[in-house]
C-alpha cells in the first residue's frame, strides 16, 4: 500500500495517496505510523497549494 500511495502520489492522485498512506498507518506502530500519517497530509497540502485560488470580484468603479 505504501508504494501504491507514492505511485499515486506521481501520478497527481492526491486522494487516492493520502487514503493509501492512511491505510499503511492504521496498520503500523509509533513512528512508522507517524511517517505514514504525516505522509497523508503532505499529499493533500500539495493538491490544495496546486489549486488555482478562487477569482476575487473586481472592484466597482465608482
Amino acid at each position: 500500500r505504501a508504494m501504491l500511495g507514492e505511485a499515486a502520489a506521481r501520478a497527481g492522485r492526491a486522494e487516492l495517496a493520502a487514503s493509501a498512506f492512511e491505510a499503511v498507518a492504521s496498520q503500523s506502530e509509533g513512528l512508522m505510523a507517524d511517517y505514514y500519517r504525516n505522509r497523508a497530509k503532505e499529499v493533500r497540502m500539495i493538491k490544495k497549494a496546486e489549486e488555482p485560488a478562487p477569482a476575487s470580484p473586481e472592484p466597482k468603479a465608482q
